[in-house]
């Protein structure tokens, strides 16, 4: 999808949440790269309009860990969720 599409979506009341800018295995990320993959994907949902109050995020390939949710919860991520589970 481009990005007028997930504006139009927006618009139209959609939720867009986060699930990484480049789509990487988040468990597999030290913090330096980690801190880069989110603070990239909280700037793109920011300049798509979403609302930074109550932003989600989804765990890529349902890849986390400890370090990945005190990460997301020092952004202030409202919920995380793993598209996988066993």
């Amino acid at each position: 999808m481009n990005e007028e599409q997930l504006k139009h979506m927006l618009r139209s009341g959609q939720h867009i949440g986060n699930h990484g800018y480049n789509h990487y295995w988040w468990n597999s990320l030290n913090e330096r790269e980690m801190s880069q993959e989110l603070d990239l994907s909280i700037n793109f949902l920011e300049k798509l309009g979403v609302d930074m109050n109550n932003w989600t995020a989804c765990y890529p390939y349902g890849s986390y860990d400890d370090k990945s949710i005190k990460m997301l919860n020092e952004r202030g991520c409202n919920e995380s969720s793993n598209p996988n589970p066993n």
